[in-house]
């Protein structure tokens, strides 16, 4: 009676290995991985084992892997193009800064030349003299 208790006892501690190797393992490695996408610095390579799975967990992994990577294009795409525009309305508020007193350019941009925050309409009067004597 006790060698079979015993018997069971040991069968019941090899298969929660087992569970915890095979199942738990591969989770908490997902769980790791999308807190680190969550903050910015997940690489592919820590679910390369679970990846290699035929089973659910596998296909998880995998398709983990292909969104992480087309959110990363996305981000880097539109950091680009956030870049590229900027750079354009720098440009637009220069060239304007050639034919605006400081006081008009200033009250239409921030001191560091963006656009200000307010989408107020305002008006504004400019008065052009062309004086030669």
């Amino acid at each position: 009676m006790l060698l079979n208790t015993v018997s069971i006892l040991g069968a019941l501690l090899i298969g929660w290995g087992y569970v915890a190797r095979q199942i738990t393992a591969p989770v908490v490695r997902m769980t790791d991985a999308a807190a680190a996408f969550e903050e910015q610095r997940f690489d592919p390579e820590t679910l390369a084992g679970v990846r290699k799975r035929t089973d659910e967990l596998g296909e998880l992994a995998r398709t983990f892997t292909r969104m992480a990577g087309e959110v990363q294009t996305r981000t880097d795409t539109l950091d680009r193009l956030v870049a590229e525009r900027t750079s354009k309305l720098e440009n637009v508020a220069n060239r304007l800064a050639k034919y605006l007193s400081p006081q008009i350019y200033n009250s239409i941009f921030s001191a560091k030349g963006e656009a200000a925050g307010s989408l107020a309409r305002k008006n504004l009067t400019i008065f052009f003299s062309d004086i030669e004597g």
